[in-house]
């Protein structure tokens, strides 16, 4: 090979291997800036606030669990987003709102907006996550609605940040 045949041949090595970086870069989202709690961290109730809260009827206690779930949506909405699409960027969660639902369920609804930042396009995101609490205990945390690209993770500990909200429950 001649002189010029081999500096072809490493331009376009060199040309490729920068386009193949250059497109990664591209595709490869950033995670959120925000700080997110530690699930630890997270609680509405303290000890001897929930124990007199417990006593009283369910709708009241369904009321005052809406009532910490709302002040606190947004910190509560950045753990969910991080647990379960952790490269998401948390934008806002709406006002908690609560029903009841068969069996003396009471179903809590979070819905989170936040959106992926690919580099090259930016796209909007909801996640709708219901919590369902039974005999004022946490039951169960589902993903009503999620229309994201990619499948929610680590949905088991969604699952496990709901059961430690009220980890005062366990103290009784």
């Amino acid at each position: 090979m001649n002189f010029w045949q081999k500096l072809s041949t490493r331009l376009v090595v060199v040309f490729a291997t920068v386009a193949m970086s250059l497109t990664a870069f591209c595709f490869i989202p950033t995670p959120a800036e925000a700080k997110v709690a530690s699930t630890s961290e997270i609680h509405l109730f303290m000890s001897n606030e929930w124990k007199t809260i417990v006593n009283q009827p369910t709708l009241e206690v369904a009321a005052a669990i809406n009532q910490r779930l709302d002040i606190r949506r947004d910190e509560i909405g950045r753990a969910i987003l991080h647990k379960i699409h952790g490269l998401g960027t948390y934008q806002e969660t709406e006002p908690v709102l609560f029903a009841p639902h068969d069996g003396g369920i009471y179903v809590f609804r979070l819905v989170i907006h936040w959106d992926r930042d690919l580099k090259v396009t930016d796209r909007k995101h909801t996640t709708i996550v219901d919590w369902e609490v039974l005999n004022n205990q946490h039951y169960r945390a589902v993903i009503q609605s999620d229309n994201s690209t990619f499948a929610a993770q680590n949905v088991e500990e969604l699952n496990y940040l709901f059961s430690q909200l009220m980890v005062s429950n366990q103290n009784i």
